[in-house]
């Protein structure tokens, strides 16, 4: 009897999986509103526009913007939730971005995108609290994580 084998892109899948079941219940747990995962690459727009036409990117950052809206909608299931602090954790294979200017950067479009599904006309609406992270994903993993907790005293 020969045992399945499963292909190194699925394992990372699974591992990817299992990792976001894990979040996704430790933090609704302890009180989060809704918990979300976009697979989506993020990369960084302060290294240059690359080879592809500004309207190129322009298109992938409405995508973006577009997938997070509906993705988050989706976790939120039509609860108001203002106010609230938003945690947008980037997940790469990469050893990560400089936390300072290069990840909000590369968040933008998740972030423009979180903001509409929240029902906010700008992502600078005071109240809303946006925190960045980024942890390090399986090869081939990218992807960002969004959790959405009810904003207090003690904020997390």
């Amino acid at each position: 009897m020969t045992r399945p084998v499963t292909p190194p892109g699925e394992k990372h899948r699974l591992a990817a999986a299992k990792k976001l079941c894990e979040l996704q219940t430790a933090a609704l747990a302890l009180g989060a509103l809704a918990v979300a995962r976009i697979d989506v690459r993020t990369p960084n727009p302060l290294n240059g526009i690359g080879a592809g036409s500004r309207i190129a990117l322009s298109r992938q950052r409405k995508r973006q913007r577009q997938l997070a809206a509906l993705v988050v909608r989706g976790a939120l299931r039509g609860r108001a939730v203002l106010p609230c602090v938003v945690h947008v954790r980037r997940v790469a294979p990469s050893s990560g971005l400089d936390p300072h200017d290069s990840l909000p950067a590369s968040l933008k479009s998740i972030v423009d995108g979180i903001a509409d599904a929240l029902g906010l006309a700008s992502d600078r609406d005071a109240r809303v609290r946006w925190v960045y992270a980024q942890r390090r994903g399986v090869p081939g993993e990218h992807a960002v994580e969004v959790e959405v907790w009810p904003m207090g005293e003690g904020s997390r």
